[in-house]
């Protein structure tokens, strides 16, 4: 394999826009229920003009409320979701897995990080000699309660964690030719189709998040949800 380093278990993907006290519910449940901080590194991204957010995260971190590791790109507002905040913040991705999650998700079930290791730990070595690439289905409180039009196994994981022996191949590990919303069924698709690569395993049993959308009937549509509608088409 290429530049990638394996110095910890999983990164911890998270585009921030407004919903600012849902950011920090997030960042708190993982300092909440992950076993072991070392394993962990969170990348938020906010734009220049967010200064909530940018406020609330340097907050959390200056007052110890957090004590993993957490890194914050900050940058111009852009459209492109997938490429230029979820891909872009994968860059400083050096581990084993990423974990593709919006800043409306909590964490639910205590200890998931020593759950992911004890699932994978046997997968490693197909990682960094690039046999394998893995597709890790969580129950995401949307496509694993069949809420909507599908299911996670006809539309995949909202939130899958993905190996990343992968994306340092294709700079993902989401689908660029999709700005956002269908990008996660797109990823599915496509790893369904190239099946010889890749090995699928099931934690929707294990691993539990809470997803406060409107696809779940959980929330209104809010400001977010409406931009991303908006600007969600391909190219």
């Amino acid at each position: 394999m290429g530049y990638r380093r394996y110095d910890k278990l999983i990164t911890i993907l998270v585009p921030c826009r407004a919903r600012h006290e849902r950011t920090i519910n997030l960042l708190d449940s993982l300092e909440r229920t992950t076993d072991n901080k070392e394993r962990l590194r969170v990348v938020t991204i906010t734009d220049f003009d967010a200064i909530e957010d940018h406020n609330n995260i340097s907050n959390a971190v200056n007052s110890n409320r957090i004590s993993y590791e957490l890194f914050n790109i900050t940058r111009t507002r852009d459209f492109h979701l997938n490429k230029n905040y979820y891909n872009l913040a994968n860059l400083l991705g050096e581990s084993w897995f990423s974990w593709i999650l919006g800043n409306d998700i909590e964490i639910e079930t205590e200890g998931w990080d020593s759950i992911l290791y004890d699932n994978t730990v046997n997968h490693f070595d197909n990682i960094i000699e690039d046999i394998k690439n893995y597709y890790i289905f969580i129950n995401d409180d949307t496509h694993s309660s069949n809420y909507g039009d599908g299911s996670a196994a006809s539309h995949g994981s909202c939130f899958p964690i993905i190996s990343n022996n992968y994306s340092e191949k294709v700079r993902g590990p989401m689908p660029e030719n999709f700005r956002s919303w269908g990008g996660d069924s797109e990823l599915y698709w496509s790893c369904l189709a190239d099946k010889d690569s890749w090995e699928f395993i099931d934690l929707q049993d294990k691993i539990k998040t809470s997803h406060y959308c409107f696809h779940n009937g959980k929330v209104q549509a809010d400001e977010v949800s409406e931009h991303v509608k908006k600007h969600h088409s391909n190219g």
